[in-house]
């Protein structure tokens, strides 16, 4: 059979098996039995498969494609669509840069020198994601320390107005970081952690025996003693006034 036949044959396969759920990987290698092409893919029937590929996916999309084209220049959704796209291929021609040598190696067999080649890209790879892994690992411990400072600071001093933002300033990090980190470290959000530890301290003001609940509710940061009575009750399971001179 004549090689642009074949290679006709295999990109009508790959380009219309495309969408199927069966791989199209699949059918082209029944194809290949069928067609009792023992040999490897060469270089020219690569580009006819992967070309298949990529009109197929260009005609399953032409409306998208056609109105991102046309709209390109006024439409901010189209120009998000490119960037996807640009940062969707990114990732692939980076690592083809990177492991150009093995990739070439592996169009050519494994040989002695190959192997040696693909040895050193993975420990090269290997090597890329230890440091990226320990370079994560320390500023998340950075991390960690920072709120640990902050929620000394929010323990030593209750009754202050602690506001969500403040306290994520102090620990230069974002609200929402902060929060996520409070909540993993802790087991709850920083001013769900605030009322517990204002609570805790008037229960041991109460308990000594030295305040009373309107004194301990001000030494806490809470003006209204109701207020607080209300939330001791809520968060403790009992009246301050039951806390006094004793547990």
């Amino acid at each position: 059979m004549a090689d642009w036949l074949i290679d006709v044959i295999l990109g009508l396969v790959e380009g219309f098996t495309e969408f199927l759920p069966i791989s199209s990987t699949g059918h082209l290698i029944i194809t290949r039995a069928l067609l009792d092409l023992e040999d490897e893919v060469g270089f020219r029937q690569m580009i006819v498969i992967q070309g298949a590929a990529i009109l197929a996916v260009c005609f399953q999309y032409r409306a998208r494609l056609w109105e991102t084209a046309t709209t390109l220049t006024s439409s901010a959704a189209s120009r998000r669509f490119v960037l996807g796209l640009f940062l969707a291929f990114l990732p692939a021609a980076v690592a083809g840069l990177a492991f150009e040598d093995t990739i070439r190696h592996a169009n050519h067999g494994f040989g002695e020198a190959a192997m040696t080649g693909l040895s050193t890209a993975f420990a090269r790879l290997l090597g890329l994601a230890k440091v990226h892994q320990v370079a994560v690992g320390a500023r998340s411990r950075n991390a960690e320390n920072r709120l640990l400072k902050v929620l000394a600071l929010m323990r030593e001093d209750v009754a202050r107005p602690w506001t969500l933002e403040e306290l994520a300033r102090k620990a230069n990090l974002s609200p929402p970081h902060f929060t996520a980190l409070c909540r993993r470290q802790t087991g709850m959000p920083p001013l769900s952690l605030l009322i517990r530890l204002r609570l805790q301290r008037a229960m041991d003001l109460l308990q000594r025996g030295d305040h009373n609940v309107a004194e301990a509710a001000r030494a806490v940061g809470y003006e209204d003693p109701f207020y607080f009575s209300r939330l001791f009750k809520k968060h403790i399971g009992m009246t301050p006034s039951s806390c006094m001179h004793g547990p």
